[in-house]
């Protein structure tokens, strides 16, 4: 009974993950997620092995179309500049697809926010062909192979595109399941379980259930991140050092930015602790270290490999360095509104009132942790605070030399390490914590998640249904609806909210197991 009580809050906080990951899936209307229409064609050619495609080859009429774009002036930001064009040129491929999936109306109402998602149901406009062109076409190709092998089973391209979400979604939580069970189902769960609400933002669960590559890509941060530090913590169980492998070997295959965000998240647990308690977690199982160290390895040579054999290196008509280092800068705060939730073609924002209070709740466990933790623990929180901005910058300026701006879910792997590790601080110190202040931090945390999750279900549910200028209360005046309606779904996510605030509510009212257990196993070395 006991065991089963302290599993009960991990179980609990993975399956409401996981119901609202499903809802997701059926709710957000078909291509309404960033660059969805390009993994599309993608992963229908990775399904059928064809990984890298064909050179797309503009026609003429294409090319003035380029060349007429250039001359019409360059915005050194994000947009329809000639960088632009050339680089999304320069990626394009094209992939044998099936005919009948070959043209959609995926994307009808991107950028016209206050139009509903009934466009989609009109017939697809288009000619049909049996090689379709991908502005994804260099993307790592790895997790679009599943997906698209169970999407070319389907014989309509909204019902491809459900079963390709739905195999890539597996993926995406499976990973924030073992980062679930990782972080709560350790002594002091209930101080872990704030980190991970705060870390698991509505834009991780919107690409999650997304086909893409940022979906499994964040999850896999946030495995890899609960792993390290449960390694680091000691009592780690036997699945950590498996999860870690698994973990940093998706985030190394993901995207372009996969073996850097890896490299960067290794490096920022190896200098939390220090050197001593690293080496004690490779010295207590060291068979499973070495090959997790393996299969690191090896994805990484193989992410890096595609990189630079597959990927262009450059365009004419990039922005300066110096230009593109202060629009970084300056759209800092940009990014952190979309690492919270900007869902369509980052065209549906979440009310302002979210970003504030979960950039609040984020600020207040980061001073808890700097409030409670040793000297070295204040520098691991400085440590994650300076790796999160580090590569935003530093990805941002790559990105806008291309002509494209930075998104919050590009670092969200990096970022997620912060909250995480305040809440470890936390709980590694969680006996200075009286009855009161844990029941805040833990019903706090679960409230946030569980409030802040179904508005944002509720603001894209209506946004796809009737615009943002229809109703609030919209499911009477529907214009557009997912299969089987709009109640089914609100009600999958809503339980699925009920079930993390549940998971909240358990741990509070569980008896903590500190004062149990000897202090070397639940607080590292210092």
């Amino acid at each position: 009974m006991g065991e089963y009580g302290r599993l009960r809050p991990w179980v609990l906080a993975a399956a409401g993950i996981a119901l609202l990951v499903l809802a997701w899936v059926f709710g957000n209307p078909p291509g309404a997620a960033p660059d969805e229409r390009g993994h599309f064609v993608r992963a229908l050619g990775a399904g059928d092995f064809e990984l890298a495609g064909r050179p797309f080859v503009p026609t003429e009429a294409q090319k003035r179309a380029f060349r007429a774009q250039g001359a019409s002036g360059q915005a050194p930001i994000a947009g329809s500049n000639l960088a632009t064009l050339l680089w999304t040129a320069e990626q394009t491929r094209t992939f044998a697809v099936p005919r009948s999936l070959s043209v959609t109306a995926f994307g009808c109402n991107d950028r016209r926010p206050e139009a509903s998602a009934a466009c989609l149901d009109a017939p697809p406009a288009g000619e049909r062909s049996s090689r379709t062109p991908s502005y994804t076409g260099t993307y790592p190709p790895f997790l679009y192979v599943l997906p698209g092998a169970a999407m070319r089973a389907a014989g309509t391209p909204d019902a491809s595109l459900r079963l390709g979400r739905l195999v890539s979604a597996l993926l995406s939580v499976a990973l924030l399941v073992a980062a679930a069970w990782l972080a709560l189902s350790a002594a002091g769960g209930w101080a872990a379980f704030s980190g991970l609400a705060l870390a698991v933002t509505p834009m991780v669960v919107f690409c999650a259930s997304s086909l893409n590559a940022s979906g499994p890509e964040i999850a896999a941060g946030v495995c890899f991140v609960a792993a390290g530090l449960r390694l680091l913590g000691g009592g780690a169980p036997r699945g950590a050092w498996t999860a870690l492998a698994a973990a940093g070997a998706v985030l190394a295959v993901a995207r372009s930015l996969g073996p850097v965000l890896l490299a960067v998240l290794v490096g920022v647990l190896a200098l939390l602790d220090g050197p001593r308690p690293a080496w004690r977690a490779l010295a207590v199982r060291p068979r499973a270290s070495v090959g997790a160290g393996v299969k690191l390895a090896l994805a990484l040579a193989v992410g890096v490999y595609w990189e630079l054999s597959q990927q262009p290196t450059g365009v004419p008509g990039a922005v300066g360095l110096r230009i593109a280092l202060a629009q970084s800068v300056h759209d800092l705060d940009d990014v952190a509104r979309h690492a919270v939730g900007t869902f369509g073609a980052l065209d549906t924002p979440l009310p302002p009132v979210l970003y504030v209070l979960w950039g609040l709740a984020v600020l207040g466990l980061t001073g808890l942790a700097l409030w409670l933790g040793s000297a070295r623990e204040r520098v691991g929180v400085a440590i994650c605070a300076a790796a999160g901005v580090g590569v935003t910058v530093a990805a941002s300026v790559l990105q806008l030399r291309h002509g494209y701006g930075i998104q919050g879910r590009h670092v969200l792997p990096v970022l997620v390490a912060a909250p995480l590790w305040s809440a470890e601080v936390v709980r590694r110190h969680r006996e200075r914590l009286g009855p009161r202040d844990r029941a805040l931090l833990v019903v706090g945390a679960g409230a946030l998640f569980a409030g802040g999750q179904a508005l944002a279900f509720w603001v894209d549910a209506r946004r796809a249904a009737v615009g943002t200028g229809g109703p609030w209360l919209f499911v009477g005046s529907a214009q557009w609806s997912p299969p089987g309606g709009w109640w089914p779904w609100i009600a999958v996510a809503a339980v699925g909210c009920a079930l993390v605030l549940a998971a909240a509510l358990a741990q509070r009212s569980s008896r903590s197991r500190s004062r149990s257990m000897p202090r070397s196993a639940t607080i590292a070395p210092r």
